[in-house]
């Protein structure tokens, strides 16, 4: 998926959660479409792939490699707790965090490409649905905006 896809597949993911934090809905949706993008760190043309972070990782493993794993996102959810901790910020950001993570490994499960949730297991799991960059990608990213959209007006409107 193309990091639009993977922000706004975020959003729908964590939006239902936001109830159940006292985060501010603005700062606890930016962290969830961070921490969407930060499997593909992984990834030299990534958003996230010209950091230095991306380079030492780049390092260790291949595009979906750990970081495209349940192994990955809990090394990564452990470490952002941890900078929450000693920046003294409310610990409840990592469920967003966790969410968006978690959404980025759920939509390229949808590739034909697929993901190793379960690294160092070699075995990749993926539906083959949608291919990074294709139509259908477009056209589910737009459904996605649609789903979003309709849960934003429902809250406005009072309707849960």
């Amino acid at each position: 998926m193309r990091h639009p896809t993977h922000v706004i597949f975020s959003l729908v993911v964590a939006y239902p959660f936001y109830h159940y934090t006292k985060l501010p809905m603005v700062s606890y949706l930016l962290v969830a479409s961070w921490a969407s993008l930060l499997p593909d760190v992984d990834h030299p043309k990534s958003h996230l792939g010209k950091s230095v972070l991306s380079k030492i990782i780049r390092i260790t493993t291949s595009h979906r490699g750990w970081t495209h794993s349940l192994f990955g996102m809990l090394v990564f959810c452990s470490l952002f707790a941890l900078i929450l901790h000693f920046l003294k910020i409310d610990l409840a950001y990592t469920i967003p965090f966790a969410l968006g993570y978690f959404s980025h490994l759920i939509s390229d499960s949808l590739n034909p490409t697929g993901v190793r949730w379960f690294w160092p297991s070699k075995r990749r799991i993926g539906i083959g649905l949608i291919a990074t960059g294709s139509k259908r990608e477009i056209l589910f990213r737009y459904l996605l905006i649609g789903v979003l959209g309709v849960e934003i007006l429902r809250e406005i409107l009072g309707y849960f």
